[in-house]
């Protein structure tokens, strides 16, 4: 196997743990947003499985298919999902859980025809020559879950700088690392698109330890009323 197909693996594997991990603290809290973060890091570990293996092996519209569902089309929005159940509660999120399925069909049933050089040690992520509707929804989908991630962020600095507790803090802390890792690891995948999937490998390890450290942070039980969202709270505070 290439060499550039081991780093994509390690983080596949890492996301796999991270996902795990987030998992065991759903079932220990019954928080919706740690099982939105899971489900997003799980997408990641089949984004990140799919590039290893179409780098050392050779892409198929399968591997592809899963590479962009476990990339860009479900990981980023249902990272958003799970900052708005945060802060706002599940009600509000369905709507982006609902679009991500959509574009999710959209992308498995698309003609996909891939144009690519076999050639070489290693096979790059082949160019897309048709996908048609699928291709648009992804890249929208994607680009409004990462205005989500940073308007979420910024409401909840917005907040931290008005209650001024230690939970306002952690959580403001732990969205921003979220938002961090989604840039880095979105990031990877440009590069990706370069034939460098080595390079990717490499963002989308240090981009989803930043978003399991967020997760981590923005979850942390401070106070009585730490584990409700935090318009809850701020209710409670009134």
């Amino acid at each position: 196997m290439p060499a550039e197909a081991w780093l994509p693996l390690a983080a596949a594997e890492l996301c796999l743990l991270f996902a795990l991990s987030l998992g065991r603290r759903w079932e220990r809290s019954r928080a919706a947003h740690s099982a939105s973060w899971a489900f997003a890091l799980a997408c990641a570990c089949l984004g990140a499985g799919a590039l290893s293996y179409g780098t050392a092996f050779g892409w198929s519209s399968a591997v592809l298919r899963c590479y962009y569902l476990g990339g860009a089309l479900l990981t980023v929005p249902w990272l958003a999902v799970g900052q708005v159940q945060l802060l706002v509660g599940a009600r509000v999120a369905r709507g982006v859980a609902v679009l991500s399925v959509v574009a999710g069909v959209l992308v498995l049933t698309a003609d996909v025809h891939l144009r690519f050089d076999p050639g070489g040690g290693s096979h790059p992520v082949p160019a897309v020559a048709s996908t048609g509707t699928a291709v648009r929804v992804t890249v929208a989908l994607a680009n409004t879950s990462v205005l989500v991630l940073l308007g979420g962020l910024a409401v909840s600095l917005v907040r931290q700088r008005r209650l001024g507790t230690a939970a306002s803090r952690a959580r403001s802390t732990g969205l921003a690392l979220v938002a961090a890792g989604a840039l880095v690891a979105g990031g990877g995948g440009l590069v990706s698109a370069l034939g460098r999937a080595g390079a990717n490998g490499v963002a989308v390890l240090v981009g989803f330890s930043l978003v399991y450290a967020g997760s981590a942070k923005a979850g942390t039980r401070v106070g009585r009323h730490a584990a409700a969202p935090l318009h809850q709270r701020e209710a409670v505070r009134s």
